[in-house]
């Protein structure tokens, strides 16, 4: 025993006591300190198919309207809400991850699962119904509700299924849905545009939500409650609700001040003081309550002290921000300079989505078959910083081919070190914060990617307004390079001069993503190494029967 203790305060960043012992070599059986549960291979492959469904509609509903935005723009005749569109999801989406990460253990994965689920399906329908552009806005938030649980309580679920050493492979099948999900929605996006319904856009999850719910009832049999054994009325009264109350609407703020200003309102106007001093102002008494007030902290000290946990989140805040980035501008710069449709401009990210596809599916078969995945973070982190340098060097007349090789460079990275972020985090977390550190790490990658979007997107207003002064004087009015579907009726000299201007701000987005990368390759070097691999002579996993009942046939587990 005494051997089993130096182990394990070696495994773990912060000190721990003799009473926490058990549960920590637990920790190497399952996500909440028991062993695995089992299904069958049929009912196994029926729920995690079903979940990959709620990721891939979670995932392509970020992205699936941007192809058919001018068409709902034209439709409702509010092209200035445009914007809020994808916004009022990606706000919700973010600010609701924590909030999931709360209630996941006391009222139960699976029940907190499928009510994200109703949710978002409810979200789609209103989307479908929408009369109005402030209906739509506000059913898309609604949507981006369901899709935080969607989300984070996946990467929960699977840490129920699977033991340690196997959940790097899952993992990458998940960065394979999400890749797939992610360069799908502009294509669907721009079919059901072209075909003038899209609506149907929304509706369709209804379909495919239907067939999720049912398999997830009928199929998987998960008990209730796996992280404590108190009654749901004792653990809902000594919860934390501060980030219910205090971080969630500081987030929204505060990203609802980033869509507000830069590109289309000073940063100095009303709108973004009172919204940016409202959302630090509600996160700085967040953190006094966490520190202070609150007798059981929804973020623990052991968390906030733990080095890995801090650098995995400033590593996907950076990482975010870079993919969030580059896949709002990148089919930009091919629309500007090529002239390429936004349909055909969403292609041009296939070398992209396809290369971190590829590298997220072999990483998950290496760390399962190695137990090692430091290496395999520094690699992908560096590949990003190269291949946004490569990227960097973009001009006017590159040749296509080049860039889909630079950005085949950057996606490989993004798909060695996406997933694997996931998994380092989970092994270093303390079974009691596995929820905790799963709704962390995703909402600082969402957060970074809106962040992101729009800082590039104020270097982009701002270096192309100087940059095409001097043609709006000539042409005697204010162009704006957004008319993009006027650029090609431009004389020669002036359209070239638009694509001069475009790669020049372009290039200057490059070179912020450039120190993104480079910071997250700086974090990745503070993350330790945990061991996945589980003593599997020791620890049996755990049944689960028809009547949602399961079986311990080991007691412990240790780490290998």
């Amino acid at each position: 025993m005494v051997e089993e203790s130096k182990t394990h305060q070696n495994h773990y960043p912060y000190s721990v006591d003799s009473s926490e012992i058990d549960d920590i070599s637990a920790h190497a059986a399952g996500s909440t300190g028991q062993p695995p549960i089992v299904l069958s291979g049929t009912r196994f492959v029926i729920v995690f198919v079903s979940l990959l469904l709620g990721l891939f509609m979670a995932t392509l509903d970020q992205t699936i309207l941007t192809t058919a935005l001018p068409l709902i723009s034209s439709e409702f005749n509010a092209s200035d809400q445009l914007g809020w569109v994808g916004s009022a999801y990606l706000l919700t989406s973010s600010g609701f991850q924590p909030i999931y990460g709360i209630f996941a253990d006391i009222i139960g994965h699976k029940t907190v699962y499928l009510i994200s689920l109703s949710i978002f399906l409810f979200g789609s329908i209103l989307c479908g119904a929408s009369k109005t552009m402030f209906m739509l806005i506000m059913s898309r938030a609604v949507q981006g509700v369901g899709a935080a649980g969607l989300i984070t309580i996946l990467l929960i679920i699977i840490c129920d299924l699977v033991s340690p050493r196997e959940r790097p492979k899952y993992m990458g099948g998940l960065g394979v849905a999400i890749g797939v999900a992610t360069l799908a929605g502009p294509l669907l996006g721009g079919y059901f545009a072209d075909r003038r319904i899209w609506r149907w856009a929304f509706y369709m999850n209804g379909f495919v939500g239907i067939v999720v719910v049912a398999a997830i009832v009928v199929f998987f049999k998960l008990p209730t409650h796996r992280v404590s054994d108190e009654p749901m009325r004792v653990q809902m009264k000594r919860a934390d609700y501060a980030p219910v109350f205090l971080m969630m609407p500081g987030t929204i703020c505060i990203l609802a001040a980033l869509q507000v200003g830069g590109a289309n309102t000073s940063w100095s106007s009303t709108n973004c003081i009172v919204l940016f001093t409202v959302g630090f102002a509600l996160f700085a008494i967040f953190i006094a309550c966490e520190i202070w007030v609150v007798p059981y902290p929804f973020i623990p000290r052991r968390f906030v002290m733990s080095r890995t946990n801090m650098a995995i989140c400033l590593a996907n805040f950076m990482g975010g921000a870079t993919d969030y980035a580059i896949m709002f501008f990148v089919p930009l710069y091919f629309q500007l300079v090529h002239g390429d449709s936004a349909t055909s401009s969403a292609l041009e990210l296939l070398p992209f989505f396809i290369s971190a596809v590829i590298a997220s599916f072999i990483t998950g078969i290496i760390i399962s078959m190695t137990g090692r995945y430091r290496l395999i973070l520094w690699l992908g982190c560096a590949m990003t910083v190269v291949g946004t340098a490569l990227l960097q060097t973009t001009t006017v007349d590159m040749p296509r081919s080049l860039q889909y090789f630079y950005l085949g460079i950057l996606g490989f990275g993004t798909g060695l070190c996406k997933q694997t972020f996931i998994v380092a985090g989970q092994v270093a977390a303390d079974p009691k914060d596995l929820s905790l550190a799963t709704s962390i790490s995703q909402f600082f990658r969402i957060f970074g990617g809106a962040c992101g979007i729009s800082v590039a997107e104020t270097i982009f207003s701002f270096r192309t307004k100087a940059g095409l002064a001097d043609l709006s004087k000539k042409m005697h009015q204010n162009f704006s390079i957004q008319n993009i579907a006027l650029i090609k009726f431009l004389p020669a000299a002036a359209r070239r001069q638009v694509q001069i201007v475009s790669v020049d701000a372009i290039d200057m987005i490059y070179r912020f993503t450039i120190g993104c990368c480079a910071a997250g390759l700086l974090a990745s070097f503070l993350v330790k190494h945990y061991d996945i691999w589980t003593d599997e002579s020791k620890v049996q996993p755990t049944a689960a029967n028809g009547n949602g009942t399961t079986h311990n046939k080991a007691s412990d587990g240790s780490n290998a």
